[in-house]
């Protein structure tokens, strides 16, 4: 296995081990890191969600972003949103 992946993905498979190296190998470098920071349920989210509306809820904060969701966005802005 060593001979066929290369030595530097090698040592990486056996410092991540088996399933993290499959997950960063199907997922890409940047998205990998990303789950690593943001914690498995937070990525998880931020694809569903997509980029902006994840990161409006994350300066939001939950409870507002959901309010937001189910108002519209005019309807929040009347109510003194953000």
């Amino acid at each position: 296995m060593k001979q066929s992946l290369g030595e530097s993905d090698w040592d990486m498979k056996q410092s991540l081990g088996e399933s993290d190296w499959d997950m960063k190998q199907s997922l890409g470098e940047s998205d990998w890191d990303m789950k690593q920071s943001s914690g498995e349920s937070d990525w998880d989210m931020k694809q569903s969600l997509g980029e902006s509306d994840w990161d409006m809820k994350q300066s939001l904060g939950e409870s507002d972003w959901d309010m937001k969701q189910s108002l519209g966005e005019s309807d929040w802005g009347v109510l003194g949103g953000k």
